[in-house]
């Protein structure tokens, strides 16, 4: 009886959640207000997703605080893509959104493998990455995310500093544990390094839109490694 009365409860209260939520007609004509996309990179150990409308404001702050997922190509995603859709409808009705990402989200999640051999470090990278990169929302989203980025050139510098500098600099340790073990020449160009990890991976999933499977796996590793020992 308890548990029927609690459902009925929680039904009422999304019910009633549903109406003193649905747009109204002005509502619907506010969303067509222009707003604009910030990522915020403070110096501490977090950055923050901001969305807002175009002008000086002031607007009703919301904050847009993530959960807890247990996995790392889930947490890589926290806001950017589980939130973006959800901020943009608050920032169009006039609202100033900030949706902060703690640590252990965003760029700090993206696993790094340290499996002992560079062999090993490159096939598990290019695994990982395909799992992000193939991520339900991701793929719907990071594509638009940086074609947007092409013509906002503030939103294209903090990705930059909040997301590709990270995941670059957490890269670049993995190919200097390969210099320490011997494995890698210490002259070895890190830059050309990082952009052939990554670089052929992107083009086959998100330009070309094709599969990546154990076998396409092996070969990229292989051509990786040699044209890093080349």
């Amino acid at each position: 009886m308890c548990q029927k009365s609690l459902r009925s409860l929680v039904a009422a209260l999304l019910l009633l959640f549903a109406v003193q939520t649905t747009p109204s007609r002005g509502e619907d004509e506010a969303a067509s207000r222009s707003i604009q996309e910030e990522i915020w990179t403070p110096p501490l150990p977090i950055f923050a997703y901001l969305v807002r409308p175009v002008g000086d404001g002031p607007f009703p702050l919301a904050i847009m605080n993530h959960g807890v997922a247990m996995s790392p190509t889930d947490r890589s995603f926290f806001p950017l893509v589980e939130f973006r859709d959800a901020a943009k409808w608050f920032a169009e009705r006039g609202y100033l959104v900030v949706a902060p990402v703690g640590t252990g989200y965003g760029a700090a999640a993206i696993d790094i493998p340290d499996t002992g051999t560079l062999h090993g470090d490159v096939r598990q990278f290019l695994v990982n990455a395909c799992a992000a990169l193939q991520h339900p929302l991701a793929s719907r989203i990071v594509p638009d995310l940086l074609a947007e980025a092409t013509r906002n050139t503030e939103l294209a510098e903090s990705l930059l500093g909040a997301i590709r500098n990270p995941r670059r600099t957490k890269a670049g340790r993995m190919l200097q544990r390969a210099i320490d073990r011997g494995e890698l020449a210490s002259d070895i160009d890190l830059e050309i390094g990082l952009d052939l990890l990554a670089g052929p991976l992107y083009w086959r999933l998100v330009v070309l839109r094709s599969p990546a499977d154990d076998e396409y796996f092996d070969r990229l590793t292989d051509k990786i490694i040699c044209a890093l020992k080349a």
